[in-house]
């Protein structure tokens, strides 16, 4: 009798690009760690001046790698978090942002399920004053509206790797906009399916 072996979770890598937000620094670290599975946090500070890098330090040993020192602005650290990163997908989650329970298993469900997929974009929920409310837009499949008017969720939108590191990472130019333009590099090299 053969035995079936169990397969692992693939690995997946967020990076927290921050600066000046030590508000929200620490909920967004617990996001994450809470999450469990093989993921591996990487948060980027820019030189922070408010108590981030000490929240950062108390949190060291659950994060991957880390730095505190001036940066280019969030499209370049999110480049130097990409350098530290080892998963086989990943994202990236601003310190003001958090993870949802069960994202990371959503997550790995979906890329075991086709291995080649290149894009998974997810939902995600606004949280403000006023309460909480999802954003329920998503990407039709329609290769036209996924080129010219794209929805990208970007704290719910994961790229395989390989891939974004291909390209060379996020378009250092940018202070914006950067996840869109590499949702254009992915698909404009890659297509449309397996998203």
């Amino acid at each position: 009798m053969r035995h079936l072996q169990a397969t692992r979770p693939m690995r997946l890598s967020i990076i927290t690009p921050s600066y000046q937000q030590a508000p929200y620094l620490e909920e967004c670290i617990r996001s994450v760690r809470e999450q469990g599975g093989d993921v591996e946090h990487i948060v980027v500070d820019g030189g922070s001046t408010d108590g981030s890098k000490a929240i950062i330090e108390q949190h060291a040993d659950q994060l991957r790698w880390w730095c505190s020192e001036k940066d280019k602005g969030q499209s370049d650290a999110i480049n130097k978090g990409l350098a530290q990163a080892s998963g086989a997908a990943f994202t990236w989650v601003n310190s003001d942002d958090a993870l949802l329970p069960g994202a990371i298993a959503h997550v790995q469900r979906a890329f075991a399920a086709d291995p080649e997929l290149l894009v998974f974009g997810g939902q995600v929920t606004h949280r403000d004053a006023k309460g909480e409310r999802i954003f329920d837009r998503l990407n039709s499949t329609v290769d036209q509206q996924l080129l010219a008017d794209p929805v990208i969720n970007q704290p719910a939108t994961w790229y395989r790797l390989d891939v974004v590191k291909e390209i060379g990472g996020v378009d250092p130019a940018l202070r914006y906009v950067m996840d869109v333009e590499l949702w254009w590099q992915v698909l404009l090299r890659h297509g449309t399916d397996h998203l």
